[in-house]
């Protein structure tokens, strides 16, 4: 009976007690209901559902309808400002701003992914650093316990300081490894009671071989996210420019239609226009229809000038910052200094590799304990140095990845 419930027990804490196990990889950080969690892209896609509830913009170029009863009178007006009309299809501005802001969604979704690919490549990193460590430390340990070696006493105080040293590097990579789990936790909403665990399938351990001259062609920057929010946003800059000029140069033209008890109907157009911040000058050319006369259709045209103290309109729109040639010379930069970034990654791998063989196969300390830890602590600065070396190559890599993967 005490058999069967312990067996009962051990089950209950397999199950319930160690937590999930939890697998962070590149496939979780680029899922897409993962992304639309994310505060920054939730932000921008409140902004992208609001301004598709507003109809994208339309809903200001509608005509203008007004109905008016009372009990002697239903008036219904209809108003249709043929400016705003003319700006919008001419100009596609809100296929335009629709386009920009689904670029620059992407682009969000490019950034948070960055972020989070950062911070698990880290945490590799440091993984791997760790467990090298762990083994040089294991060794170490193994060796000075076996008494093999003996000691001067003028060497024993040396010797504990470079002791300390290897200790105080192990405890650097377990505290910088619990950091980088409570990073992760948060970062992916992950309980306290799962296990973490680290896919490294996608990281690179040696140089990766691949053509970094197509990401600088011409089509590959113009289809980049971000070179593309940059063009919507030149093109929306010149369409406003175009639309400023039918709203506010041009005069105000506005048909209209006024149904009065639905027994006579005036319909015409109505021009305004201000000459400078004082006088207006209107003009309006309308025809009345009266079913209840049998002489029923009349015309009539009438001017007008009014003076105000209203400022005539001035188009304070300033150019955008950059022109075409200018946005993809900017975006060819960016993608440049991460190319370079890489290669300059390689040649210092390569040279970091090479002296990592040297100190692996030229073990020449003389058997002395003085120069074995110098050895020692020597090699971990330099297995420190080389995988920081290769989380900066992945990531600059992975930059280039997904970008190609979003564009």
């Amino acid at each position: 009976m005490l058999k069967k419930i312990f067996f009962l027990l051990f089950i209950y804490f397999v199950i319930y007690g160690l937590g999930n196990n939890i697998i962070i990889n590149i496939d979780l950080i680029t899922n897409e209901n993962k992304l639309k969690k994310s505060p920054i892209t939730i932000s921008k896609m409140e902004e992208i559902r609001a301004y598709n509830y507003s109809g994208k913009g339309i809903t200001l170029y509608l005509p203008y309808i007004n109905f008016y009863s009372d009990l002697n009178n239903r008036i219904t007006s209809i108003n249709f400002n043929l400016n705003d009309f003319l700006a919008m299809t001419n100009t596609k501005l809100p296929f335009l701003t629709e386009n920009r802001l689904k670029y620059e969604l992407i682009n969000f979704e490019i950034m948070e992914i960055e972020e989070k690919v950062k911070l698990l490549y880290q945490a590799i990193t440091n993984k791997k650093i760790l467990k090298n460590i762990e083994n040089i430390y294991n060794e170490v340990e193994k060796l000075f316990k076996n008494n093999d070696i003996k000691i001067p006493k003028k060497q024993i105080y040396n010797i504990d300081l470079l002791l300390k040293q290897l200790e105080l590097k192990r405890k650097k990579h377990y505290h910088q490894k619990e950091i980088l789990e409570m990073q992760l936790r948060n970062t992916f909403f992950i309980n306290k009671k799962d296990n973490i665990i680290l896919d490294t399938k996608d990281y690179k351990e040696n140089i990766h071989n691949f053509d970094k001259n197509k990401f600088l062609k011409e089509e590959y920057l113009y289809n980049l996210p971000e070179a593309k929010v940059q063009l919507y946003k030149l093109k929306e800059n010149n369409a406003e420019k175009v639309a400023n000029f039918y709203r506010n140069i041009l005069p105000r033209i506005s048909p209209y239609i006024i149904i009065n008890n639905f027994s006579n109907i005036e319909t015409g157009v109505m021009v305004n226009y201000s000459l400078n911040s004082f006088i207006t000058m209107s003009i309006k050319g309308s025809l009345f229809y009266d079913f209840n006369k049998y002489k029923n259709l009349n015309s009539n045209i009438s001017f007008n000038i009014t003076l105000n103290s209203s400022e005539k309109y001035q188009d304070f729109n300033i150019s955008y910052l950059y022109n075409e040639e200018q946005i993809i010379n900017n975006v060819r930069l960016n993608i440049t200094n991460i190319v370079y970034t890489i290669e300059q990654l390689e040649m210092e791998l390569n040279i970091a590799k090479e002296y990592l063989n040297l100190l692996e196969n030229d073990k020449n300390y003389d058997n002395s304990p003085i120069e074995y830890l110098k050895y020692v602590l020597d090699k971990i600065s330099y297995i420190e140095y080389y995988y920081s070396l290769l989380n900066e190559y992945n990531y600059n890599i992975f930059r280039l990845e997904i970008r190609e993967k979003f564009k």
